[in-house]
């Protein structure tokens, strides 16, 4: 199939680079000066990583469900509408609730024999993970991501900041690096998990990701 191609091949790109993709995403990209560009994907890796390290340490040998049930994090599953425009694998409800998309279970099949290395590391535990750094920007406790502001517009003594929210979504994926020990960056699974409904459409994506990869790396 050529989205599972090109979805392959996207997820092939170094991780540095699907970092910097994710980043160039948010609609205020172009407001952070450009030589913060580097720095702050590095220190929202960092962040994510560090706090899986920390969570690690304090419940060895406990995989991602069991760690959400020791922090009080209530796992369920729901079936959640699949769009072309948006595809939600799952996502945090404060206070401490991660839904994840049952629906996408149907596709088991489709994802075991195509992606092999889902079977070792079920897409279900990544969006778990995901979702539980999520909890942990609730409530506060992750460094950077959640300090680091750009200027919007100013008014007087006064200038309107906000925060950069693809810097969260880098360290979440960082975090469920880092804590499920994968040997790959999880950055594009959404688009993996999509493939099999919308192949045209994903192909066409990761192909403009692939597209804009080359320009940068030129």
């Amino acid at each position: 199939m050529e989205a599972i191609q090109a979805v392959n091949q996207a997820a092939a790109l170094p991780k540095e680079t699907q970092m910097l993709l994710k980043l160039r995403e948010d609609r205020f990209f172009d407001k952070i000066p450009p030589q913060e560009v580097a720095e702050i994907i590095e220190k929202a890796a960092h962040s994510g990583g560090k706090l899986a390290g920390e969570l690690k340490q304090k419940y060895p040998d406990m995989d991602v469900r069991k760690i959400a049930e020791a922090l009080g994090l209530e796992v369920r599953e729901k079936e959640l509408p699949i769009d072309e425009q948006f595809v939600s694998v799952g996502y945090f409800e404060a206070p401490r609730l991660i839904v994840i998309n049952r629906k996408m279970h149907e596709m088991d099949p489709f994802y075991h024999e195509e992606y092999p290395w889902l079977a070792a590391d079920p897409w279900e535990d990544i969006a778990i993970a995901h979702e539980m750094f999520h909890y942990f920007q609730e409530q506060q406790a992750v460094d950077f991501v959640e300090t680091y502001r750009v200027p919007l517009w100013k008014l007087g003594p006064y200038t309107h900041q906000t925060p950069i929210a693809s810097l969260g979504e880098i360290a979440a994926m960082n975090f469920a690096e880092a804590l499920l020990e994968l040997d790959f960056y999880p950055g594009y699974l959404e688009m993996f998990l999509a493939a099999p409904y919308f192949p045209k459409e994903i192909a066409n994506k990761a192909a403009q990701l692939l597209a804009e990869a080359k320009k940068y790396k030129e």
